[in-house]
């Protein structure tokens, strides 16, 4: 029995610091499962396992992601689907009048999250553009660009959906699927509060979208449907 309490025990921990909100729900699914089929109550096990206290304005911290005067476009549309689907934001940031990269804020293991998910995604946009649109002509391999970054970035939002719709369906019971559920969707909508408050403070101007080349853009589109990128690990128990 004292090997099954540290097993949870552990799982509760990953739940309470995991840079990957589903995997924390997951998680503590996991220990509420394992409990429950060893007949053990989760307060007696030393932890209660509440990984998703409720954030504020001190939590939020920001931190640059690129550092660059000049980003390509498709890289904030990147940014734009990765930092909302993880409630997070990003901005052109600017020193002494002149831009000098990207900085996303949120909470801290969110913007774990986003950055992993953003790495990830533009090694796989720069890998459909070398296999499939090498020699097409600047225009044509701006616009697969945006395409391919604009479709990965909503497989992205979708799977994370999926993942976060799927974690209450790995409790125990009924009753442990609906305390993960809640717990979720309280964690959630305090971060986004918290979030679009700082956001509010910094007084951001939104950018200029220019137009590409839509038969690139397309192509883009089309060669990114399949493309899946995620932040979320498998658990065993």
């Amino acid at each position: 029995m004292p090997d099954i309490q540290d097993k949870i025990t552990k799982l509760l921990r990953l739940s309470e610091n995991n840079p990957s909100i589903e995997e924390s729900a997951a998680a503590f699914a996991a220990a509420q499962r394992l409990a429950t089929s060893h007949g053990l109550d989760l307060d007696s096990i030393g932890t209660r396992g509440e990984g998703w206290r409720a954030p504020d304005m001190q939590a939020v911290s920001q931190r640059y992601i690129e550092k660059s005067q000049r980003v390509p476009q498709w890289r904030s549309t990147l940014l734009h689907h990765i930092t909302r689907a993880n409630e997070c934001g990003f901005y052109l940031s600017r020193n002494l009048g002149r831009r000098d990269g990207i900085q996303i804020y949120g909470q801290p293991r969110d913007l774990d999250a986003v950055e992993y998910l953003y790495r990830m995604a533009c090694r796989e946009v720069d890998r459909l553009v070398t296999t499939l649109a090498a020699g097409r002509g600047r225009r044509f391999v701006t616009g697969f660009r945006a395409g391919a970054a604009s479709q990965i970035g909503k497989n992205i939002r979708a799977g994370l959906r999926q993942a976060m719709n799927a974690a209450p369906n790995q409790a125990a019971d009924s009753s442990a699927a609906l305390v993960v559920q809640s717990q979720l969707a309280t964690y959630r909508d305090a971060v986004r509060k918290v979030v679009a408050e700082y956001e509010n403070n910094l007084g951001l101007v939104r950018t200029r979208v220019t137009s590409v080349d839509a038969e690139g853009y397309s192509c883009g589109r089309v060669a990114a449907n399949n493309v899946r990128v995620s932040s979320t690990r498998a658990l065993s128990e």
